[in-house]
């Protein structure tokens, strides 16, 4: 019976379980995601254009899109807690150390609120306005290529920009 607070107290702090989504945000600096990001847009999206490379001067990936209509939804790339939303930029944590940061559309979903990946999150704001996506480690920018899925990669590497393929897209 002594140990048992530990073990509730344990269960509930998610060790041992990346499902458990408070688990996650607890953080581990070498529980990082690569691979499993989606884009923030839906897979059957057509005419998705990513409109320059990741700089230092442009820390994100911009998207836009033939395809986009007032009612395109944008959703969650990741599980994660909302931690910030200014109406047109949300900020998803997936743990201590790594947040998405997703701009340029329109969002009523609440700070405080945990988002499964693939959960809409908000809608295009306007049309010709691209999706931003930004991914922060320990609260700096860093390239999104690595974090993303082999699905995610590969749709990006169908795209260029002045003959760059996406696999460059990093500078």
């Amino acid at each position: 019976m002594k140990f048992g607070g530990w073990f509730l107290i344990l269960g509930l702090l998610g060790c041992g379980s990346n499902q458990d989504p408070m688990g996650n945000l607890l953080g581990n600096p070498s529980l990082m995601p690569f691979g499993m990001m989606n884009l923030p847009l839906g897979s059957s999206m057509t005419g998705v254009v990513l409109n320059g490379p990741y700089t230092q001067a442009s820390p994100y990936f911009s998207l836009t899109g033939s395809g986009f209509s007032l009612q395109t939804q944008i959703y969650a790339p990741i599980s994660g807690l909302v931690v910030e939303n200014f109406g047109t930029k949300v900020k998803i944590l997936y743990n201590a150390h790594v947040s998405v940061v997703l701009g340029g559309f329109s969002s009523s979903t609440f700070a405080g609120v945990y988002v499964p990946q693939g959960s809409v999150v908000g809608t295009v704001a306007s049309l010709g306005a691209p999706v931003t996506f930004e991914i922060d480690v320990d609260g700096k920018p860093v390239c999104p290529l690595s974090f993303l899925s082999t699905q995610a990669k590969a749709s990006l590497y169908s795209y260029s920009f002045s003959g760059v393929g996406a696999n460059q897209y990093c500078n």
